[in-house]
């Protein structure tokens, strides 16, 4: 089996480097490498959309877009700005920046990089309304996505004994807005549901509500941990690899196959993460370093597949 890399988390920032296209280039041969998760702003990047469409893996390649990195930097500049948000103009503003994702896509498509299969949004901003982002949702809805269909990528939502990272809607609220959008679905990213839930137990009840409700469009493994380690502080949005690549991390193999089992054969399945050094010394890592920590997690991810029978 198959499965999408973020891998703009552990790339070079650099999109001209040469290790930049180096990373895609190998990842192309790695037979665990379905698809990719590409950051809506690297379609905007001639340089990346070029590196990544001259290492367009074997035919079937089927990637994602994630409006996540765009929409936290939107937020930067314009913190009322979002999808969910209940100010019109505000809501307006975010309506017209994704509207402008489905041109780059389809520019990307052009290249021969690869077909697009889900566009991931987000219930920005804080204190918005999933009446708001339905509105969006409709209004998104219409535009020509070519081979994409939509879902919101939950985010940790504001909860009891501590402050939210992002603090975007709840999930009760996004499964409420999706509800009668029958092509628009929901994606659990493991470690903001348990950055949410301060627990490991948080994505299995999300993977559950979500599945209940028959909007389960996917599943992307992405770490956390309880204790302030090298990939940051604790209770953060790190992008932690799974153990032992990442010691603190509370992604394990057996928590993943537990998540997998409550997620059944989702249309997407995959994971994200950052990379530090592997032998965990100071500095920026290697191609080698980037590469090996995608290809344990990806081997940790086949490992649990194939520990939760619903997938196997």
């Amino acid at each position: 089996m198959s499965y999408i890399v973020g891998a703009y988390a552990a790339s070079p920032t650099d999109t001209k480097s040469k290790e930049f296209a180096q990373l895609y280039q190998r990842l192309a041969d790695n037979p665990l490498v379905g698809g990719l998760e590409l950051p809506s702003h690297h379609l905007a990047d001639p340089a990346a959309t070029a590196a990544i469409a001259a290492a367009a893996g074997p035919a079937g390649w089927r990637h994602i877009v994630t409006c996540f990195p765009g929409t936290m930097f939107a937020l930067a500049d314009d913190p009322t700005a979002g999808l969910a948000a209940d100010d019109d103009a505000a809501r307006g503003r975010a309506v017209a920046r994704i509207r402008a994702l489905a041109e780059h896509i389809a520019g990307f498509v052009a290249t021969g990089g690869g077909e697009i299969g889900t566009v991931l949004l987000h219930s920005a901003p804080r204190g918005g309304s999933a009446a708001a982002l339905r509105r969006s949702l409709t209004e998104l809805a219409d535009i020509d996505w070519g081979t994409a269909q939509l879902a919101i990528e939950h985010s940790d939502a504001p909860a009891p004994g501590h402050t939210a990272e992002k603090g975007f809607l709840t999930l009760d609220d996004e499964l409420a807005a999706v509800a009668d959008l029958p092509n628009v679905g929901v994606l659990v990213n493991w470690g903001r549901s348990a950055l949410e839930t301060r627990s490991a137990d948080g994505p299995v009840r999300h993977l559950d509500a979500t599945a209940a409700a028959g909007k389960l469009t996917g599943l992307m493994f992405s770490g956390v941990a309880d204790t302030d380690n090298s990939y940051g502080a604790a209770w953060t949005d790190g992008h932690l690899p799974p153990t032992p690549v990442a010691p603190a991390s509370l992604m394990t193999v057996a928590e993943m196959a537990r998540s997998l089992q409550a997620a059944g054969n989702p249309k997407v399945l995959g994971a994200k993460v950052s990379a530090r050094k592997l032998d965990g010394s100071a500095g920026d890592p290697s191609l080698q370093d980037r590469l090996g920590v995608i290809e344990q997690t990806l081997q940790a991810v086949e490992q649990a597949r194939q520990a939760a029978p619903a997938v196997s």
